[in-house]
């Protein structure tokens, strides 16, 4: 007599459906941080700002930004390489990474402090959601930053 033979499943398939469950949990997964993400940009919650400068300007900048009232933190990364196109010709420098702390709705104010104090024609200025991370700390820096919506 034959022996049965278990039936078929796709690669990467755990029986009992295991497969399938953790695709819906990646899913969940995915969804919650999209939804986080979104409220972030959207002037809901906190967001990082990355922004690179020459370290004799990077203090100075950071102090504009806290000063300014629209950042709750600004560190200072020393020591970084960047390496990037300009004008058609690879360039290599050296800077500081200033890693900044606000809420998604002063992104556009800080965007054009930066842009209007650094001394780079183009500086870089990214935001990425912050999705989870300590309560108090969050509120925190909900609480020590103006909304540039209500600056008079």
């Amino acid at each position: 007599a034959a022996l049965a033979q278990p039936p078929a499943r796709a690669p990467g398939a755990m029986p009992g459906g295991g497969l399938r469950l953790m695709t819906n949990t990646a899913i969940a997964s995915a969804t919650a941080a999209a939804a986080a993400a979104e409220q972030a940009y959207s002037g809901g919650g906190v967001v990082v700002g990355l922004v690179t400068a020459p370290g004799k300007e990077a203090k100075s900048l950071a102090r504009t930004l806290v000063d300014s009232e629209l950042v709750a933190c600004v560190n200072i990364v020393p020591g970084a390489t960047s390496i990037y196109k300009w004008e058609g010709k690879i360039e290599e420098s050296e800077e500081s990474v200033l890693v900044i702390k606000t809420m998604g709705e002063n992104q556009e104010a800080v965007t054009a402090l930066v842009n209007r104090e650094h001394s780079y024609d183009t500086p870089e200025v990214v935001f990425l959601p912050v999705v989870g991370g300590s309560e108090a700390y969050l509120k925190w820096v909900q609480e020590v930053t103006t909304d540039e919506s209500e600056r008079s």
